[in-house]
């Protein structure tokens, strides 16, 4: 039952540090060297500012969404690292009773699953 339970929170948690390797590596910095281009050329007056600014909100855009991503990762690994315990509140079954059943796992949902703000 914890494998079927743990298995997409497990492919949740590969899949996000995946995309947030991806955007460490690659997105973020070649974001960074495009708004850095945009501005140096905009000083130079080879560039209109609105490019700046475009290139400015789209790393903006990427750095949230990198940190997003990040959040997906972390609350994964801290269900996946308690080993999927819910309901720590509730009473233990009773002597000559059954456990009940895990009812839910109480996993933050991302405000935006879609990863864009």
């Amino acid at each position: 039952m914890l494998r079927q339970i743990a298995a997409p929170i497990l492919e949740s948690y590969a899949s996000s540090r995946a995309v947030a390797d991806r955007y460490r590596t690659r997105t973020l910095p070649n974001a960074r060297l495009a708004y850095q281009l945009y501005l140096q050329k905009s000083h130079e007056g080879a560039a209109a500012y609105p490019q700046v600014l475009i290139a400015q909100r789209t790393l903006f855009q990427l750095e949230a969404n990198y940190i997003a991503t990040l959040e997906n990762a972390w609350i994964n690994a801290a269900a996946l690292e308690g080993l999927l315990l819910t309901d720590g509140l509730d009473l233990p079954a009773g002597p000559g009773e059954l456990d009940r059943p895990v009812r839910e796992i109480n996993i933050p949902v991302p405000e935006n699953p879609g990863g864009r703000p």
